[in-house]
C-alpha cells in the first residue's frame, strides 16, 4: 500500500476522530483529496460516532493478576443504558471465578432483555507480556474489536515491553481494518508501520531489542473483531 495513501487515512484519523475504515472510505470517494475527505468527514462525523445499530458484536475484557479475560456479546440494544452494563459486568466477574486461564468456553448466557454473552476466553500471563489495542471503545471494558499481542522479551521489564507489545496490536488491528484481512506474524514484520512509514515492524522490534540489551520473541497474536 502506498506510504502517502496511509499518511492520508491517520492524519484524517487523528483529526476526525473516526475510524480507520471510514477514513479509508471518504479517501477513496474524493480520489485522495484530503481538503474534500476533511470536509466530508466533518460534516458526517457527529453521526458516525453514534452507536451503530446494525452491528450487534462487541468484546468484553477483565484484567485480573493472575490473566486476562476476553468475551464476546451480541445484542440488538443499545450497549450505553447503565442498568445493562452493571448486570454484564457482574455476570462476567461470576464466570471468571469458575473459568480456567488458557482455555476457551462457548457460552449462552443472557444478562438483560437480549444481550447476551457467547463465549469467553482466558489468557495466562506467566512470563509473557500482553498488549491490547482497541477499536471503537465504547466504555472502560466494551469495544468493537480488540488485539491482543503476546511477547516476552528477556531481560527488559514489563512497562516497556507492554509498549511494544501495544505498538504490534495497533499495527495488525489497523492493518485488519483497513484491508479486511488477517496476516501472520512473519508478514508484519515485513510490512511498513502503518503510523511510521519509514520503518518497518521488523525494524522497530530490532531496535526495541538493541536499546534495551533485550531478546524479543513475539509468540502470538489474537484479533476478535
Amino acid at each position: 500500500m502506498d506510504g502517502n495513501y496511509i499518511k492520508l487515512i491517520i492524519t484524517l484519523r487523528k483529526q476526525t476522530g473516526l475510524s480507520i475504515s471510514y477514513c479509508k472510505e471518504v479517501i477513496n470517494r474524493h480520489n485522495g483529496n484530503y481538503t474534500d475527505a476533511l470536509r466530508t468527514a466533518q460534516i458526517e462525523s457527529n453521526r458516525l460516532l453514534t452507536y451503530n445499530a446494525n452491528s450487534n458484536q462487541f468484546v468484553c475484557w477483565i484484567g485480573t493478576r493472575f490473566g486476562l479475560y476476553i468475551f464476546k456479546l451480541t445484542t440488538k440494544s443499545e450497549v450505553y443504558n447503565n442498568r445493562s452494563i452493571w448486570e454484564l459486568r457482574n455476570k462476567l466477574n461470576k464466570i471468571i471465578q469458575n473459568h480456567q486461564l488458557n482455555s476457551e468456553k462457548i457460552l449462552s448466557i443472557n444478562v438483560v432483555n437480549d444481550l447476551v454473552i457467547t463465549s469467553c476466553v482466558g489468557l495466562k500471563y506467566s512470563n509473557n507480556i500482553f498488549g491490547l489495542y482497541f477499536h471503537e471503545k465504547i466504555n472502560e471494558f466494551i469495544c468493537k474489536k480488540i488485539a491482543i499481542s503476546v511477547i516476552s522479551s528477556y531481560p527488559c521489564n514489563r512497562r516497556k515491553s507492554t509498549i511494544l507489545a501495544r505498538i504490534f496490536s495497533r499495527q495488525l488491528l489497523s492493518y485488519y481494518v483497513i484491508n479486511k484481512k488477517f496476516i501472520d506474524i512473519k508478514t508484519t514484520l515485513k510490512l511498513e508501520c502503518i503510523y511510521n512509514t519509514k520503518q518497518t515492524m521488523g525494524n522497530i522490534v530490532n531496535k526495541f531489542s538493541s536499546l534495551n540489551k533485550c531478546f524479543v520473541i513475539i509468540q502470538q497474536v489474537f484479533i476478535v473483531a
